[in-house]
């Protein structure tokens, strides 16, 4: 609004009734206070700058009647001078007002907290074995043995419960989360396979239905009355036991550690059950590299089934051309030769597409584009000469024939040791979890021997053709995922190997991008545990949403791959992922060594449904890293505090602040405290924070610059390291206040050292008697591996002059016309005071 309508604002109002309930539609009120904000915050980022537009703050307190769901929306009324008219501004639109849900806080105390009906009322008695927790954290957790016969009848209904999230089978390959508050419980009638839900208390809540060989469960809200219960997906007539179980664990505080101490006691308590993995990963090389700490390219979205050699070779030149670094290469299906109705002939690839066989064109990729690992796409289902060679099965209702179980491991043997014989590197293993919609067609003795049998055979053949390194996709069964669990106590982390987290990137179907982002940055809070790292799966660099997913990617910690269409690159976008020039041996990706997780904030609310950008962090040693994303079809504001990263040490620690789209610096001090900025769709900011390096000193004078004796000289830094890469706090080796500078020029020095050349930023501010300085440039000089910086490779812009305020520096490393090469890079900053 023009300053001379908001310098005229009559009132301001905010609208709110609470809905009774939908039938009678009876109202009731809520008081508020609104006020006016009119102390100095730092500027909205993003928003544009104009002189005809002012920002007025408002606050309120709400006081609430009584429990409820409560509807609201602001109106501002405005006089306009020389006019008798009342104009009235509405922030929403008819049907989008916002919403609160009040919940009556529980009394309960950590104390209280002493049996299953504190946390679940279930309809009918069940017994509970309390697992012990050296985690202070949590209150309450064990095993619930629920009778097998009651399962029809038996309901839960969770203890004063605010918002949940359950992660359902999308489809028989695939789990998704679905999530809301209270009022709405239900997940659309499909199976759950986790529950987290929180509580008015603060307290967190997670359950694991216990799926083993010979059952399978999950969780559904078919009642629709605010409970929850068991549901049997698979029951083999083996199973002799007279209960089932589900794994309850409640804790307050960090919810990420909930869910680690849950999926660690179900790996101690089953861990001795002859559980496969402990049988077979000993052979693993776990001190090899993973293949896929690096940049890889999959030809699915670029060629289809419609892929050969000629088209293999002309990605790589074009990837080549624009210096983008592909170290792994994913041939996707379609190289094999198949019968008209898709059944596998024979290992061998189609004649046609690959004349000069696999093995030339593999020693092509590797020697002339610098491919240092080749991998395949494989089915599962032989027929028409394999089926000579193997006892098989025919399932007829989805016209499939598999290898029987008794055959299944001499097939991957003899499947992987000839691919290895071509050079081949890995494998991507798809249709994993397909059992699931098969296992009660199969013959008796197979349906609970089949999938353990098919999962056995391909980690050995994997193990001993290719050290493990194997991309697990369509594997969200139930029975995967608990094999995976129970292995943690017996095997721990498999490096090599990584786990498909989401259905396929659909570059062509809109609204399955910010999905996409959403499903997997979520399923990370149960996949991030199995040992095996989460794959976002690839990406397009040109898409609309190519910078979207690259972020995301770069923010996972888990493998970055393309699939661009020839012809369609953004190398701009692709620089950005790593370091270095791009060309032979002078690359390197950088990637977080975790996966990433979602802030607190975002867990329990959809961002394509809320005005609230997805929020996800990930962090080192001395850097986090929180990625805001815009899900929503329009613009929206948001903000970030140190408060969305877990553990957080904020007691003796100021923070530097990074924002890497908006280019600017903040400095945040306290938990709450905020920054705020504007998304259009398909858009992200990055914030990348680290604690600042102070040094205080009392001065000596220094009269040209404004500096007198004994006055407190306060100056705080910090490097961000390449401040052009999505990830470019990783490039930082070292950085902080190393020495002092004594002589004409003494002061502290900050130094950092990087690993390849740039643009790096820092964040510098200096205060005399708590007062900052805007003249920081005279109070500084810059050297570059010993030398003082040139003129123009300097440059410092103050962000902000107030107490969230602080100043960016830039140096650029790159002298002389050097390019951005790999290379060991040393700054110091030399402060004269």
């Amino acid at each position: 609004m023009s300053p001379q309508l908001s310098s005229e604002i009559d009132k301001v109002q905010v609208y709110s009734n609470f809905m009774f309930d939908d039938l009678n539609r009876n109202y009731w009120g809520v008081t508020v206070n609104l006020r006016e904000d009119t102390n100095p915050r730092p500027p909205i980022l993003g928003l544009p700058v104009d002189d005809n537009k002012v920002i007025r703050r408002f606050r309120g307190d709400f006081t609430f009647h009584r429990p409820g769901e409560y509807e609201f929306t602001l109106r501002a009324t405005l006089n306009v001078p020389g006019s008798n008219d009342e104009h009235i501004w509405w922030a929403g639109k008819d049907g989008q007002n916002g919403k609160i849900i009040v919940k009556q806080a529980s009394s309960r105390y950590e104390k209280d907290i002493k049996s299953l009906n504190d946390v679940l009322i279930p309809t009918e008695p069940i017994e509970v074995d309390l697992t012990k927790n050296s985690d202070p954290n949590i209150l309450y957790s064990g095993f619930m043995k629920i009778p097998l016969n009651s399962l029809i009848v038996s309901k839960f209904y969770p203890v004063d419960m605010l918002n949940w999230v359950a992660f359902t089978k999308a489809n028989d390959h695939w789990i998704e989360p679905i999530s809301n508050d209270c009022k709405y419980f239900q997940w659309d009638n499909k199976d759950a396979i986790f529950l987290l839900y929180q509580r008015t208390d603060g307290y967190y809540v997670f359950l694991v239905p216990i799926s083993n060989d010979k059952i399978t469960l999950s969780l559904t809200s078919r009642y629709h009355d605010g409970s929850f219960n068991v549901n049997t997906i698979f029951k083999s007539c083996d199973y002799q036991e007279d209960n089932v179980l589900m794994y309850v664990s409640i804790g307050k505080s960090n919810i990420y550690n909930i869910i680690n101490s849950s999926m660690e006691q179900i790996s101690k308590k089953f861990s001795k059950n002859n559980n496969i993995f402990s049988q077979i990963m000993n052979s693993i090389n776990n001190d090899e590299t993973p293949f896929w700490k690096s940049l890889g390219w999959c030809t699915w979205n670029t060629c289809y089934k419609d892929v050969n050699a000629d088209k293999v070779v002309q990605g790589l030149n074009e990837f080549k051309a624009l210096n983008i670094p592909i170290e792994y290469l994913i041939i996707d299906d379609g190289w094999q030769k198949y019968s008209n109705n898709d059944k596998l002939e024979q290992f061998e690839p189609d004649e046609s597409k690959f004349p000069k066989g696999l093995d030339t064109l593999i020693t092509t990729a590797k020697k002339e584009y610098n491919v240092k690992y080749v991998g395949y796409w494989k089915g599962i289902s032989p027929s028409s000469q394999l089926a000579s060679l193997y006892k098989t099965i025919d399932i007829n209702s989805v016209d499939l024939t598999i290898v029987r179980s008794s055959e299944i491991e001499r097939f991957y043997n003899d499947y992987y040791s000839y691919l290895k014989s071509l050079g081949i590197d890995f494998v991507k293993i798809d249709n994993q979890a397909s059992f699931d919609k098969i296992i009660n067609e199969l013959p008796d003795g197979e349906n609970i021997q089949c999938w353990k049998s098919y999962q056995k055979a391909i980690w050995n053949a994997s193990i001993t053709n290719f050290n493990a390194r194997t991309i697990h996709s369509m594997a969200h069964s139930p029975h995967i995922i608990y094999d995976l669990i129970v292995s943690l106590s017996s095997v721990g982390k498999i490096p090599h190997a990584i786990f498909r987290n989401s259905d396929d990137f659909f570059p062509d179907v809109e609204v399955t991008h910010t999905k996409h982002i959403y499903t997997n940055c979520i399923n990370n809070l149960w996949s991030s545990t199995l040992g095996i790292r989460p794959d976002w799966d690839m990406f397009q660099s040109y898409h609309k949403y190519g910078n979207f997913h690259a972020a995301a990617r770069a923010l996972s910690g888990g493998p970055i791959y393309i699939s661009d269409e020839f012809g369609k690159h953004d190398p701009k976008v692709l620089h950005r992922l790593f370091i270095g020039t791009g060309e032979k041996d002078d690359s390197k990706i950088l990637m977080f060594d975790k996966p990433a997780l979602p802030c607190e904030r975002s867990i329990f609310r959809d961002p394509r449904k809320v005005n609230q950008s997805l929020k996800i962090f990930n962090n080192t040693k001395n850097y986090s890293v929180i990625g805001m994303f815009n899900c929503m079809d329009h613009i929206i504001a948001d903000y970030i505090r140190l408060a969305d990263i877990p553990n957080i040490d904020i007691h003796h620690q100021v923070y530097g602040v990074y924002m890497f789209n908006n280019r600017v610096v903040r400095k945040l001090k306290f938990l709450q405290q905020d920054i705020w900025t504007i998304l259009k769709p398909t858009e992200f900011e990055l914030a990348w924070i680290t604690p600042l390096d102070i040094r205080r000193s009392t001065s000596r004078a220094i009269p040209s610059l404004g500096i007198y004796n004994n006055q407190t000289i306060s100056v705080s830094a910090a490097c961000f390291g390449l401040v052009d890469k999505f990830n470019g706090c990783l490039a930082v080796n070292f950085h902080g206040f190393t020495s002092e500078n004594y002589g004409q020029d003494s002061g502290p020095i900050f130094e950092a050292n990087l690993s390849a050349r740039g643009v790096v930023g820092f964040f510098v501010d200096v205060e005399i008697d708590g007062n900052q300085r805007e003249n920081v440039n005279d109070f500084m000089s810059v050297f570059i591996d010993g030398v003082r910086a040139p003129v123009g490779s300097v440059i410092y812009e103050k962000h902000y002059a107030a107490a969230a305020g602080g100043g960016l520096l830039l140096v650029d490393t790159k002298l002389d016309n050097i390019k951005d090469s790999l290379d060991n890079i040393n700054i110091e900053i030399h402060f004269l005071c």
